[in-house]
């Protein structure tokens, strides 16, 4: 395995040394500049397209949890333009504080981190495009400089295929129901293995993930 590993590695890297016209950020810690100026690009995607996470109950729940100031903060710019953004939150995860079952659950994945507030400027053609990217240069720090044995995060049921094609299953096959979002979400899992091997399976088997046609050029 250690193989496989070391030559997805040497794909990704290559691969994402090929897009010369992105920059990726991070890992940084909340206090950097730069980090506050990816926080200000999320928010000023999230304001319009999950409004509900700037309601007082989602804001009084986010400094309890402490979420920004202890996460990791990644993303990537495009021809110097921030174009996606996602945070990486250690346990005590967002999902243990929406739903009691899922905080039951996420106790057995305590070695695990948490992906959340992945967006991308819906300005740009493509935009889908910069969040594969930035979640594949996430996975190379987390696999490569990192003890963290997987992932969890939770989606909307249409959003299901874009992560499963990373590695990530349904804990339980069910959806839940937060009524302060008024959307029903599933919590996802993936560990090192399973998120390494679909990625893997994906090169061999449908590589437009890798694939220089589909590099970020002039034409996006």
């Amino acid at each position: 395995m250690k193989l496989v590993h070391s030559f997805l590695f040497w794909i990704v890297k290559s691969f994402l040394k090929r897009q010369r016209s992105l920059e990726f950020i991070g890992p940084l810690n909340f206090d950097s500049h730069e980090t506050q100026e990816l926080i200000a690009f999320r928010n000023g995607i999230l304001i319009n397209s999950a409004p509900y996470l700037f309601e007082q109950s989602a804001l009084d729940s986010e400094a309890i949890g402490n979420f920004d100031p202890r996460s990791f903060h990644f993303g990537v710019k495009f021809k110097g333009k921030i174009s996606a953004y996602v945070r990486l939150t250690p346990t005590g995860f967002e999902l243990s504080s929406l739903s009691h079952t899922w905080s039951v659950v996420s106790k057995k994945y305590t070695d695990y981190i948490e992906f959340n507030r992945l967006v991308a400027d819906p300005n740009v053609p493509k935009r889908g495009y910069f969040g594969r990217l930035l979640l594949l240069y996430v996975g190379l720090w987390l696999f490569e400089h990192s003890n963290y044995q997987g992932i969890v995060a939770i989606c909307r049921p249409e959003r299901m295929n874009f992560l499963n094609s990373f590695g990530l299953a349904s804990v339980t096959g069910l959806t839940t129901y937060l009524p302060d979002r008024g959307e029903s979400y599933q919590m996802l899992i993936g560990s090192r293995k399973e998120i390494l091997t679909t990625i893997f399976k994906k090169y061999l088997t449908d590589n437009r993930m890798f694939s220089s046609a589909y590099r970020v050029g002039s034409s996006i």
